[in-house]
């Protein structure tokens, strides 16, 4: 924004045209915008000095006015030079952008609209500016994030469907819907956590290349990886954490005995940082570190095999503070080995611990964010003595809860304060946990390990079907990683047990029923994610690369890769386990010994 001028942004609450006015301010010295609804810091206040307050006397001038053709309650965002409102016109929102000094329009954006409450506007929304990006959301809820200068879309996505959730209009209301970008935020392009940014193994990425069979993914680029245990059973299972541009995995230098949190650029997969620190951990199976770290973009929370917790500088690699989650609960340090990651809920991260027969055992620990200091811990539950199920966050019928697979069944935590809303026990359970439940619309799939089933429970906790009494010789809708589910649909790669034989079968369940609508000899073992109407799988054994189309009506291979490491050897022991990860349109992906980098573009 220029020196002598101002923009008056307002939500609009009855008018019937809105005109954007700007003001000549003489002998003001303005050093900030108006980048979102209600200002700079969120409070409707402008941190202006020296404008005229004798309007009286002199009233302001009018320096140009712009007419709007909508009756509408959009505000205006003011940034780079720029006004930024929403208008409408037949069933079509306009993204405006106007000079600030002349008022006269630089580009438009248009999309089709598909709410119809006319009655209080089309336009209800206060586009957010950050960094060169503009966000701006429907009234249909869709959330768009528009490139300034390249004038173009970068990503939609529909929040209102993603998250079950309802757009409420109040004629009366003085702000309808207002987007607010908040400072490191993680939405689209990201997968800031275990189980990707919606916990439940999908990306919202749009437009990738479906056609494998005629073009194969691009290998962008490929680095080593050194935490698998040479000489003992093979594996290595740490995974990807990727916000910002940057991928955060831990590693293990032997030589060196230390552990290694590396911070690697997604375009060219060199390291930007390591934090290193040394460990006592002497693993004989599994490699070092299995966990995800979870970020929210300014700070990694990074939890190793013996429970040390530790918070780091996402742009410097610099730590916090670091929690001995072991000595802290279990009365000793290497209590026991851990194998889930942690996540985030609200100002706190939240781990599982596996603190065997020790007298302080705790069963869940929420930390402080900020300062590494106990915010609550929970002794309610029965985690597994082998728990590999990281804990899901995530809202239920419009309240965030903690969902958390022990060894009888399904518990339901409220994430604020660690009380137990309700707990779920079930007959037959294998108490082995390795897979984490995930959030289908208001419900939660639960699903056991090898040798058991999967379940579906309401918000309420109670069991609305099981997959055992659906799938033919019982079985689990998977069994090492977590099914994911496309448009009502599950899909999930699991065991099949038929005449004392094993067998890995990929089963499509219907979510409301869990109805069987099709199975397919599958992948051991391996991960798969959902992205853009389609499955990315990575078959667990021969390590093949599997795009899949997420259709309920019958298997459908869309491509098929060779192995893409070169490290590799069939058959493979829990060598190909680590979930894929997809962001920024790349698809990442790792064995004991490699990581590899496609663009999905």
């Amino acid at each position: 924004m220029s020196k002598n001028h101002v923009m008056s942004a307002w939500n609009g609450t009855s008018l019937l045209a809105t005109l954007l006015i700007g003001l000549l301010l003489q002998g003001s010295a303005i050093g900030a915008d108006w980048p979102h609804w209600r200002g700079p810091t969120g409070d409707a206040h402008a941190p202006d000095k020296g404008i005229n307050k004798e309007w009286n006397k002199r009233p302001p001038k009018e320096l140009w006015h712009t007419p709007m053709d909508d009756v509408n309650h959009s505000g205006a965002c003011v940034a780079a030079g720029s006004v930024f409102t929403i208008d409408h016109a037949g069933d079509q929102d306009i993204v405006r952008a106007l000079d600030v000094k002349t008022g006269k329009e630089i580009w438009q954006f248009k999309y089709t609209n598909t709410s119809n409450n006319g009655h209080s506007g089309w336009s209800n929304s206060t586009p957010a500016y950050d960094s060169g990006r503009l966000y701006v959301l429907s009234a249909a809820g869709e959330l768009r994030c528009l490139d300034v200068e390249k004038r173009k879309e970068i990503w939609m996505r529909n929040i209102q469907k993603e998250f079950n959730g309802k757009c409420y209009f109040d004629y009366n209301a003085s702000t309808l819907i207002e987007v607010c970008v908040l400072p490191g935020s993680t939405l689209a392009g990201d997968w800031p956590h275990f189980g990707g940014p919606n916990s439940d193994c999908s990306s919202p990425e749009k437009g990738i290349n479906k056609d494998w069979k005629a073009k194969p993914p691009k290998e962008l680029w490929r680095v080593a990886l050194t935490d698998s245990v040479p000489g003992s059973s093979p594996g290595a299972f740490a995974g990807f954490c990727i916000v910002g541009g940057k991928l955060f995995i831990s590693d293990h230098d032997h030589k060196a005995e230390m552990e290694i949190v590396r911070a690697i650029d997604v375009k060219t997969g060199k390291d930007i940082w390591q934090y290193k620190y040394p460990t006592t951990f002497k693993s004989w199976q599994w490699g070092f570190s299995t966990s995800v770290p979870a970020s929210d973009s300014n700070s990694i929370y990074v939890l190793d095999r013996v429970a040390n917790l530790t918070c780091i500088d996402a742009e410097k690699g610099d730590m916090i503070w670091n929690l001995d989650i072991s000595a802290e609960f279990c009365g000793r340090k290497d209590a026991g080995e851990t194998y889930v990651s942690p996540v985030i809920a609200g100002s706190n991260v939240l781990v599982v611990v596996n603190s065997g027969d020790a007298p302080t055992a705790v069963d869940i620990v929420a930390v402080n964010k900020k300062t590494g200091a106990v915010a609550w811990k929970l002794v309610a539950v029965e985690v597994a003595p082998y728990n590999c199920s990281t804990p899901t966050i995530g809202m239920l019928k419009g309240k965030l809860r903690c969902l958390l697979s022990d060894k009888s069944g399904l518990v339901c935590i409220d994430p604020e304060d660690g009380k137990v809303v309700w707990k779920l026990q079930l007959k037959g359970i294998n108490p082995v946990r390795i897979v984490s439940p995930i959030i289908v619309g208001d419900n939660v799939l639960l699903s056991d390990s090898a040798a058991g089933g999967s379940y579906m429970v309401s918000a309420e906790g109670a069991l609305l079907w099981r997959s055992d009494e659906k799938l033919p010789g019982g079985g689990s809708l998977c069994a090492m990683n977590s099914p994911v589910c496309v448009d009502g649909y599950l899909y999930g790669n699991g065991h099949c047990y038929r005449g004392g034989g094993v067998s890995w079968e990929m089963p499509c369940l219907e979510a409301k029923t869990g109805k069987v609508m099709w199975k397919h000899k599958m992948f051991e073992g391996g991960g798969m994610v959902a992205v853009d109407g389609v499955i990315i799988a990575l078959h667990g054994d021969t390590a093949e690369l599997i795009m899949i189309k997420a259709d309920p009506t019958e298997y459908k291979e869309l491509g098929r890769l060779p192995t893409p490491f070169k490290s590799h050897s069939v058959p493979s022991t829990f060598q190909c386990w680590t979930q894929p990860a997809v962001a920024d349109g790349r698809l990442f992906v790792r064995n004991e010994n490699e990581l590899v980098c496609f663009d999905l573009k």
